[in-house]
């Protein structure tokens, strides 16, 4: 019965991201979802050493159509080092429904209830990895799923919480790097991490 439901809710997901406002999906800018070394979602420059484990978040930062909260996103994450191990890629512990893989061409992962995030961040995923050698300038970058639900809407993307539309949005793909400072992007895409990072102090 349990697998049942699954299934049904996941169908329900994709027919949601299939079906939602078009409209809105080619607006653009709609949130970010971005990869951080914090879970708060404010640093995007990781300093990693050989032989060493590490984790980074994969993050909904909620402005635009998403400000009001977000109900699912679909999305992958492009360039990881070839020569690292990706440990584990452990789901928001809220979310009933995860397909596929964020770093492995990409996935769907939605929630029962509207997701508001701290400060208007919200975690998707939480990434541990295994780095046996050095890599220098490295970027990871949020892109569209490798195969997505609705091959029109050509960006990574969130589902609203505006019942009952479930509006689908395009989001802006955020980037992290590794051991590469000052190359990243925090939260919105039209800003450096220099000038995010000007915010809070």
């Amino acid at each position: 019965m349990g697998m049942r439901v699954g299934k049904l809710l996941a169908s329900i997901l994709l027919i949601l991201m299939s079906v939602g406002s078009m409209a809105r999906a080619q607006e653009g800018g709609e949130g970010t979802i971005g990869v951080a070394w914090d879970p708060e979602g404010l640093i995007c420059n990781g300093s990693v050493a050989p032989g060493t484990v590490g984790t980074f978040y994969l993050l909904a930062y909620l402005t635009g159509y998403t400000a009001s909260g977000m109900t699912g996103a679909e999305f992958r994450v492009d360039g990881f080092p070839p020569e690292w191990f990706i440990v584990s890629v452990t789901p928001n512990p809220q979310s009933t429904i995860h397909i596929g893989n964020p770093m492995a061409g990409g996935c769907n992962i939605a929630f029962p209830n509207c997701q508001t995030g701290t400060n208007y961040v919200a975690l998707l995923y939480t990434v541990q990895f295994y780095a046996p050698s050095l890599v220098t300038e490295r970027v990871l970058s949020v892109q569209r799923h490798t195969n997505p639900s609705n091959p029109d809407i050509a960006c990574p993307l969130m589902v609203g919480c505006d019942a009952p539309c479930f509006c689908v949005s395009c989001s802006i793909g955020g980037t992290a790097a590794i051991n590469f400072p000052e190359h990243c992007v925090v939260g919105v895409a039209s800003r450096s991490w220099s000038e995010v990072r000007s915010l809070y102090r």
